[in-house]
């Protein structure tokens, strides 16, 4: 029926002021939306409905309708709406808008129980009401309403909606996944900062998409004799050059304090939350003893050594082997060897048996 009706000039004017106001996400989506219909063509009273697939209608936004005429809508007239979006799921999403003189008589109209119980009751006259789909999906509904008084609903009214539904329905469905995510996003951080455990959530080129609390802390106490001290220096200098990066590995660090916390850089390729949007790797931080400190005494004997020569120190007394060291503290082989002849020198030992002696007095 629409086709036959041509929009003006004015109109398609008005209809690109339109997207440039609505143009910009913001928390009051709905009522943005809402606002600027009424600004540019003076649909004054409008309630914009989230719906599902069912037709369901919730979460009503009003725009200059008192709440008691939605509230006496839901209660005893919701059932009785022509235009309401159950009744017409199987003409979506090929006809979005509909209005009385489309579905039958005005006359008619007039004399059922809905328009006198109710749209004549609150001093309406007429209503109109847009669907709005994603992909053939019901996504949200905008119900419009003519005072008693004013013109009723035509093909022009009709025809603006046409054009307007498509742009307002993708930005409904993008207001829709911004929601989601933010809401997996809370999800996530309250579930996260609850645990002990560090979570880092780093993308492909291993930049920081998500840490919590858990993954500060532990990565400062492991970096508290560094000038900087933030988690994208901890990814950097620990986790950025591995080369088994992409199969994931498990190493052990030892924080200056002699913490021990177990490393595991797992890569999770095929992510099912709407907040991950692309392969990830996930680090998970792990205090292996419990905050016990296993900083050994040699610490307060051998003043002169530094603390990555202490590090070494502890190590070696545990047994390690110089690439097992290397590994644990993801430095080079030559850098440990490097630090051993340092400690040599130091203490005053000729080799690895007499660095041993000397710990073990201790």
């Amino acid at each position: 029926m629409t086709e036959y009706y041509h929009l003006s000039d004015i109109d398609y004017r008005n209809i690109l002021c339109f997207v440039e106001h609505i143009g910009n996400h913001t928390e009051l989506f709905h009522e943005q939306i809402q606002v600027s219909l009424s600004k540019i063509w003076g649909y004054h009273h409008t309630v914009f409905w989230v719906t599902d697939d069912a037709g369901n209608l919730s979460c009503p936004h009003l725009h200059r309708i008192q709440d008691k005429v939605i509230y006496d809508y839901m209660a005893n007239y919701e059932e009785l709406d022509f235009l309401h979006p159950k009744k017409h799921l199987n003409k979506l999403p090929e006809q979005k808008v509909f209005f009385i003189d489309d579905t039958f008589s005005f006359n008619l109209f007039e004399k059922n129980k809905y328009f006198s119980g109710f749209i004549k009751k609150h001093q309406y006259s007429d209503e109109m009401v847009v669907n709005f789909t994603y992909q053939k999906k019901l996504i949200g509904t905008l119900g419009l309403l003519r005072p008693k008084g004013e013109l009723s609903f035509d093909l022009r009214d009709v025809k603006r909606f046409e054009v307007l539904s498509t742009f307002i329905s993708q930005k409904i469905f993008s207001r829709m996944v911004l929601e989601n995510i933010e809401y997996e996003k809370r999800l996530l951080e309250a579930y996260a900062d609850k645990s002990h455990l560090g979570l880092i959530i780093l993308n492909q080129a291993f930049r920081v998409l998500y840490h919590n609390s858990s993954a500060k802390e532990i990565t400062a106490d492991i970096l508290s004799n560094e000038n900087e001290k933030t988690i994208d220096f901890f990814v950097k200098k620990y986790l950025l050059n591995q080369e088994t990066a992409n199969l994931g590995f498990i190493k052990t660090l030892f924080s200056p304090s002699y913490q021990r916390y177990q490393i595991h850089l797992v890569p999770d390729l095929n992510p099912k939350s709407k907040f991950l949007k692309e392969p990830v790797f996930l680090v998970h931080l792990k205090p292996e003893n419990s905050g016990i400190l296993l900083k050994p005494t040699v610490d307060y004997d051998f003043p002169n050594l530094t603390s990555r020569e202490m590090e070494i120190c502890h190590l070696v007394g545990k047994g390690y082997t110089n690439s097992e060291i290397a590994e644990q503290l993801f430095i080079s082989i030559n850098t440990v060897k490097r630090h051993i002849q340092n400690i040599y020198k130091k203490l005053d030992v000729k080799n690895r048996t007499g660095l041993l002696n000397r710990l073990d007095r201790f």
